[in-house]
């Protein structure tokens, strides 16, 4: 019995998100640099434990943000990505909100 956990790391662009990089079982480590038009930036921690029944937990951190941007445009580059993906990725969305 024991504790997975995935490490991964998000951009938000006005064109969506981008993967920034994860690592299984320890802190990421060579994460890609962030596009220059990056609003900000989300780490991600997934965790499955075998002894619970309940499967997986997420947890989100904000790691950075543009001082160019408010929160509330901020919000809105998040909805705008949920908006524009793919029907799959709308039914299996992970991303924060």
């Amino acid at each position: 019995m024991g504790t997975d956990t995935v490490n991964s790391r998000f951009h938000l662009t006005p064109e969506g998100w981008i993967e920034g990089g994860w690592a299984a079982n320890q802190q990421i480590t060579n994460p890609a640099p962030p596009p220059n038009d990056c609003i900000e930036t989300w780490e991600e921690k997934e965790q499955s434990h075998d002894y619970y029944s309940s499967g997986l937990s997420r947890d989100w951190k904000l790691i950075w943000a543009s001082q160019d941007y408010s929160e509330e445009e901020r919000k809105k580059f998040r909805a705008k990505a949920k908006e524009n993906a793919s029907p799959l990725n709308q039914l299996s969305w992970k991303f924060p909100l």
